[in-house]
């Protein structure tokens, strides 16, 4: 017997006695009054046996789920009615076809699916659809919810914990839903930006149907009060995506409402937004329509890893953006510009919450760090230590000895060889400001105050070890400290800043922050931003989406 239900894998041993069972408990119901016999019974005891040692391959979980959901129910068709595809077969290959709303691909679901037969030759093949559709419907909803490829096994850097569904639940959601529709909403990410992004795909794609947008030849920066036909086409350009609005669309002129529509494509992309069109604006003119459609959709991706409820109160870091967000009752109520890590030490993505504050903190230098970054500096000029505020131990424990550091031979230690542990002091050259914000991990990440002021005024921001720098730290205290006892002002954290002392100060509440990379997402008004792909996770991404194999 040809099982209908296909999957880009070759199902396993266990997956086919699975089917196979499934076919001939399915076959005996739709067949009138005639009892599941001795060997189906047989089958599926050993059944449950195999399975039970198969693995986490989604295809094998969903058809655990299958066979789970209609043995509660004693088998009963919910696609099938009189040997035919009833309205709710049709109604769910209907919301199948429509699933690349969701940047999904309908033809993962609906191959098994398609064609809808007007009548089935005989009991088997009804089964066989039945649970092709179950297995249709029940891997669209995963998708949907939780995504199409697991974070941690795409990249060693992303943290972030795979949502689960509840398969049986949501098989008996669509057994009784009596509008297919709400079922599909409640399985879809509820987070407004994925809803936006979802609005975005859909127009960005209209654009594509008719033909990309036009482009801006290279050539000399063009400003306020050029002109020629390289205006007129980036006014054009500016006009396809609503940077530009209102009248004069054919003009060759560089004006005012030119150079502002510029400003607002450039600060939707990361740019700096001077109003001139120089190298990167063009690059970024440049990109296609369809590469703009891609990166939506994997971004889309991304927002379905992450949970509807990120915290009522918390701090969303978008290390692609540089940019920490204070959000509050789904309202983003202040932004600011962080630094993230180097490309060689890329800042990790995952959850956790600030559970306490460090005013005037200490550095303790890691390792790595000291030998690879503060280590040539000492070498090349032996007062280094002192004059950069640190102190020298012959160790990391608690009984740690201070060090006379010209008694130490520099030049003979290195990556790999360095047993002392250095320790920055508080002050004003400290690495990590007057404020350090902690959520303790294993990746030693944390967010920081820092001395180095002018990197938050550069476009691209990739200068830490891995840890975030931020703008405005003080501002950063005051919300996640939230009127705490003691600390009922901003005056009262600077107060406690100048007396220099280090102080821990723990959260009465603590704050659940998300350490995220998205290359593209919507503002509170819908308007969808990009961002250049700085640790290329999209083209990783993108790669391991069109290997999928379940």
């Amino acid at each position: 017997m040809q099982t209908v239900l296909r999957t880009t894998r070759t199902p396993g041993l266990s997956a086919f006695i699975l089917i196979t069972t499934l076919l001939l408990a399915l076959t005996a119901f739709l067949q009138p009054a005639q009892a599941l016999d001795d060997d189906a019974r047989a089958l599926q005891v050993q059944l449950a046996a195999t399975v039970g040692a198969a693995g986490t391959d989604p295809a094998t979980e969903r058809l655990v789920a299958i066979r789970d959901f209609y043995g509660a129910r004693e088998f009963p068709a919910v696609w099938v009615t009189k040997a035919k595809p009833n309205d709710k077969a049709q109604a769910a290959r209907d919301l199948l076809r429509t699933a690349d709303r969701d940047g999904l691909n309908p033809d993962d679901y609906l191959a098994a699916v398609t064609p809808l037969p007007d009548k089935f030759a005989d009991a088997g093949e009804a089964a066989q659809f039945e649970i092709s559709m179950s297995d249709a419907i029940l891997h669209f909803l995963g998708d949907l919810r939780t995504g199409r490829v697991s974070p941690s096994r795409l990249d060693p850097d992303l943290f972030v914990a795979n949502a689960v569904i509840d398969r049986r639940a949501a098989l008996d959601a669509i057994a009784t839903a009596a509008d297919l529709r709400r079922v599909v909403t409640a399985y879809t990410p509820a987070n407004p930006v994925y809803r936006n992004l979802r609005d975005s795909l859909a127009a960005y794609r209209r654009v594509a149907a008719a033909g990309d947008w036009p482009t801006v030849p290279d050539g000399p920066k063009l400003t306020l009060g050029d002109s020629g036909p390289r205006v007129s086409a980036l006014r054009a350009r500016l006009a396809a995506t609503i940077d530009l609005l209102g009248s004069g669309i054919e003009s060759e002129t560089f004006d005012d409402t030119l150079e502002q529509a510029t400003i607002v494509f450039q600060k939707r992309h990361g740019l700096d937004p001077d109003g001139v069109v120089g190298r990167a604006t063009i690059a970024a003119l440049k990109v296609s329509v369809d590469a703009r459609i891609e990166q939506i959709m994997l971004n889309m991706e991304r927002w379905r890893w992450m949970p509807d409820d990120l915290g009522e109160r918390h701090v969303l870091v978008n290390i692609a953006a540089f940019s920490l967000q204070r959000i509050e009752n789904g309202r983003i109520r202040s932004e600011m510009r962080v630094v993230v890590g180097k490309q060689y030490r890329r800042t990790p993505v995952f959850s956790d919450r600030i559970s306490y504050l460090e005013l005037n903190p200490f550095w303790h230098v890691p390792p790595k760090i000291a030998a690879n970054d503060v280590l040539p500096k000492i070498i090349a000029d032996p007062n280094y230590v002192a004059s950069a505020g640190f102190s020298v131990l012959d160790g990391w424990g608690a009984n740690a000895q201070t060090l006379d550091p010209a008694a130490i031979n520099w030049s003979a230690l290195g990556p790999g060889r360095f047993p002392y542990k250095l320790r920055q002091n508080p002050g004003p050259q400290n690495a990590l400001g007057s404020v350090k914000f902690m959520f303790p991990n294993k990746h030693d990440v944390y967010l920081h105050d820092s001395p180095a002021r002018e990197l938050f005024g550069r476009t691209l921001r990739t200068f830490s070890s891995g840890c975030i720098r931020v703008e405005r730290p003080l501002d950063l205290a005051a919300f996640v400290l939230n009127n705490q006892t003691g600390w009922e002002d901003r005056a009262d954290i600077q107060q406690a800043i100048a007396g220099k002392d280090t102080r821990i100060v723990r959260l009465a509440t603590p704050v659940p922050v998300h350490l995220t990379y998205f290359t593209a997402w919507t503002s509170e008004d819908g308007t969808v931003n990009f961002r250049q792909d700085i640790y290329d996770r999209d083209s990783a991404l993108a790669k391991a989406l069109s290997a999928r194999k379940t």
